[in-house]
């Protein structure tokens, strides 16, 4: 097995409990986490958290290719980047360890439907990207009357810190950043310059693009704001896609495979052969 160090931040060891595996989407299974309450911070600890502030708090990400094309993926879903203040949301930010493992990415002639409202990718600081609805069916990103989730994320009610707005951390990433790796296995880097009509020209339905010399031949970009159609009444698109693509349009790989579980905390910091 060859392990490639992409980014190591932490080792980190959380005591979680974990229930039945269920299905999410297409997904092959997710484990539902019971969160330890010593280690979450409420809303008011985590308004303008930084995640240097608390002791025992750290980011954490580190991906694992294996011989078989597969990859796992270790996170603590903690952000990497000071967050702002939400008096709206009461909900509790919580460290959780996570492993992801994301299938070998083979690009399919047929769209899957990624989840709407819950996680499609995961960003390369180790938080994951949720879908763009909000639990009452409201685009999140644009939200109600025009006020949606802030840019650097909000925390669900289990206290998973997650995206939903493309600017992950209130930054536009260039064309060339890579931000996530989508569930199917494929990469996803940050939205190219050109305007809505130039990007619809250049992207197929689920925000992808074939590359020939890229080591994986097909890769996704995110969309601004500005090259998303925010004025659609629905999320609904045709043949398995979303109208709100901010971050992918459907899944052109399967996830089927794809499982997440809960893990030591354990992400390998080491370069290994």
């Amino acid at each position: 097995m060859l392990y490639i160090k992409l980014s190591s931040v932490c080792l980190v060891t959380i005591g979680v409990t974990t229930s039945a595996a269920a299905s999410i989407g297409r997904v092959a299974s997710r484990q539902d986490f019971t969160l330890l309450s010593d280690m979450c911070l409420n809303a008011t600890q985590w308004a303008g958290f930084n995640p240097t502030s608390y002791s025992g708090y750290y980011e954490c990400f580190s991906r694992v290719e294996n011989d078989d094309g597969t990859a796992d993926i270790y996170l603590n879903n903690v952000p990497d980047h000071t967050i702002s203040v939400d008096a709206e949301n009461p909900n509790q930010l919580c460290q959780l360890a996570q492993k992801i493992t994301l299938p070998k990415p083979v690009k399919t002639n047929n769209n899957t439907r990624v989840p709407q409202a819950d996680v499609i990718a995961i960003a390369v600081n180790g938080v994951q990207i949720f879908g763009p609805l909000e639990g009452g069916g409201d685009n999140a990103v644009y939200g109600v009357d025009g006020v949606g989730v802030l840019c650097d994320g909000h925390p669900q009610p289990a206290g998973l810190w997650h995206y939903h707005h493309p600017n992950i951390d209130c930054v536009e990433a260039a064309s060339t950043d890579l931000v996530a790796w989508a569930l199917d296995g494929f990469p996803i880097y940050g939205p190219l310059n050109a305007t809505k009509d130039e990007v619809d020209s250049i992207l197929d339905d689920c925000n992808g693009i074939d590359v020939a010399d890229s080591q994986y031949g097909y890769q996704y970009h995110v969309r601004s704001r500005a090259q998303v159609n925010e004025s659609l009444t629905t999320n609904d698109g045709p043949n398995n896609t979303d109208n709100w693509k901010y971050f992918l349009g459907c899944y052109r790989g399967e996830t089927y495979t794809t499982t997440l579980t809960d893990s030591t905390g354990i992400c390998a910091n080491e370069t290994t052969t």
